[in-house]
């Protein structure tokens, strides 16, 4: 879960989860919308911050940011667990 393709494949299902499935594409939309901009903030940090803190450190601050959110992401699929079918 640790990379950006795992968060591509749960946030659909999370949103759908939590928001339902008329409002969760909807909102969906504004969560994808999310990735270009930390993607941005991503290259900006290494830009300005390699060279004083060393691509090591960055390394340990964006594994830190993945961190954060997995346990946002293991928080809602706790809170929200789908009901088994019949």
């Amino acid at each position: 879960m640790l990379a950006l393709g795992g968060y591509f494949a749960i946030f659909p299902a999370i949103t759908i989860l939590v928001f339902g499935m008329k409002r969760g594409s909807n909102i969906y939309g504004l969560v994808y919308s999310g990735f270009p901009l930390a993607i941005a903030l991503e290259w900006l940090l290494i830009l300005f911050l390699k060279d004083e803190i060393g691509f090591e450190n960055l390394f340990y601050i964006f594994f830190g940011f993945s961190v954060i959110s997995g346990i946002i992401l293991w928080t809602f699929t706790g809170i929200y667990k789908r009901k088994p079918s019949p």
